[in-house]
């Protein structure tokens, strides 16, 4: 007994979607054929009866009439005749016919599937067609907000900690689009039903969303490249005085602080008490200043763990200096900082360039490679001197923090972001007075400062000037750095006056 199909577009692969279930998509028609009923397209018996067959014997043989090209123009014309057959719905599939060899794919392009589509053997690339999302940026209390807005669907913001977003500003904003030019209408802002990842994010003024971003809040301003409280000689960490201390750097106007650099003796310590270093500014400053983390070490391996912490604890930006002792040659650093930004991805990333610490200065084309493999690498700081050595490193699009204080004026008027000053650690008002209105004049002045500061064991001396300033901060350093001697002592007392 013979069973009539009803129209081609019911026909589907067994187990296989049928060809309106998503837009933009072709179909891979295998050799099984089964019959879904189609309550739009079935036309029923009579009217298929009152079809004009097509020429020759109809049956499920496609390749018996395969040569006819009436028109005479078809590029594939051993296939005019079988597709007209197959769109015209003219050959029966009885359960006595013996089945057709199947076509090796079949692919039918859903745009056009209520009219004649042609149909081949070969494989077609997929198409992607029609915008499908569209981000705008809003503006919100002066912070750029991502909105994520899919076709009919409600704005979704992503919340930073100091945003204080207000949802029917968003709304407004959207409805004066509509008297721009070229702009024919906003569809409605409602949430989209099927699809729960795509659900209305509240806003929480107490909490950041740092893992939403793609890349987090850029540092910025005066930061001080903080030390390191130690005890007992330098043995251990003195978690007491982190408090005092970052309550006095606050209270010098600082915006924040590198802690773990230079000034920080970071390379001296253990991953584990960097680690431990890192908290203990988090918590001590309280959300008063931002906290920026140096991660460099000897081994990428070292590197990238204290990178995964620091981003993890919270931390405002990481920065990481080449592995000193051995220069490894661009590749080599390349993939070094390139691991290293990815563990804290999208926590901004920065590059610490400093050719006297570490042996050799940093490639301009291993920054070049970075920034398009490391998407949250957001600048650099630069401690060499003189300017024509930092020069190099103000490229446009990063952000670029100036170690050493003299050259502040300089590299602010050449577009430096702000400084990362070891100086900063023992006198913040001074810094942050002369990053906020550079000048040459005060740009000396703080060059003369540190002068003073380095007839010293520079470390030592910056510890003792912080306790001399009321901080319960103790003098002690990690060995090999040594303390101040009894007559160095008395002498920068003196100088201090």
């Amino acid at each position: 007994m013979c069973k009539r199909l009803r129209l081609p577009n019911s026909l589907r692969a067994a187990g296989e979607k049928g060809f309106d279930d998503g837009p933009h998509e072709d179909r891979r028609i295998g050799r099984h054929l089964v019959d879904e009923p189609d309550a739009e397209r079935d036309v029923g018996s009579e009217a298929l009866a009152r079809q004009e067959p097509a020429p020759g014997r109809p049956g499920p043989y496609l390749r018996e009439h395969e040569g006819r090209d009436d028109g005479g123009d078809d590029p594939q014309s051993n296939l005019r005749e079988a597709e007209h057959r197959v769109l015209r719905c003219d050959c029966d599939v009885c359960a006595c016919d013996e089945a057709a060899p199947a076509a090796e794919r079949i692919s039918v392009c859903l745009h056009h599937h209520r009219s004649r589509t042609a149909v081949d053997r070969l494989a077609h690339p997929e198409e992607t067609e029609g915008v499908l999302d569209v981000l705008p940026v809003g503006q919100v209390d002066g912070g750029a907000l991502p909105l994520d807005v899919g076709p009919g669907a409600e704005a979704l913001p992503f919340a930073r900690q100091d945003d204080r977003a207000r949802v029917p500003d968003v709304r407004e904003g959207f409805g004066e689009l509509r008297d721009e030019s070229r702009i024919e209408g906003i569809a409605p802002l409602r949430a989209r039903e099927d699809d729960l990842q795509h659900g209305t994010v509240p806003f929480d003024s107490e909490r950041a969303h740092r893992r939403e971003l793609k890349v987090g809040p850029m540092i910025k301003g005066a930061l001080a490249a903080a030390l390191t409280p130690l005890r007992e000689d330098g043995a251990t960490l003195d978690d007491d005085a982190f408090d005092p201390y970052l309550d006095f750097l606050a209270g010098g106007g600082l915006d924040g602080i590198l802690a773990l650099g230079t000034t920080g003796e970071g390379i001296l310590l253990s991953v584990e008490e960097r680690k431990r270093v890192a908290e203990l500014c988090l918590e001590a400053s309280r959300g008063r200043l931002q906290v920026a983390v140096h991660c460099g070490a000897q081994t990428t391996a070292d590197t990238v763990a204290l990178v995964e912490h620091s981003a993890a604890a919270g931390v405002d930006a990481v920065a990481v200096i080449g592995p000193p002792y051995f220069r490894p040659d661009a590749e080599a650093l390349f993939e070094h900082f390139r691991r290293a930004a990815a563990a804290c991805a999208p926590t901004p990333f920065y590059l610490y360039e400093f050719e006297a610490t570490s042996g050799y200065p940093i490639p301009l084309e291993v920054i070049e490679r970075l920034r398009q493999a490391a998407p949250n690498l957001a600048g650099l700081k630069v401690s060499d001197s003189p300017f024509d050595k930092v020069k190099p490193y103000l490229l446009e699009g990063l952000d670029v923090f100036v170690g050493a204080e003299a050259l502040l004026a300089e590299g602010l008027a050449g577009g430096a972001a702000g400084a990362v000053s070891g100086l900063a650690a023992a006198y913040p008002e001074e810094v942050a007075e002369v990053v906020r209105a550079p000048s040459a004049n005060g740009a000396a002045r703080l060059g003369e400062l540190r002068a003073g500061i380095e007839r010293f064991p520079r470390h030592a001396a910056l510890k003792l000037v912080v306790g001399n300033r009321g901080v319960p901060l103790r003098e002690d350093v990690r060995a090999p750095l040594r303390r101040l001697t009894a007559s160095e002592r008395d002498e920068l007392l003196a100088w201090l006056g």
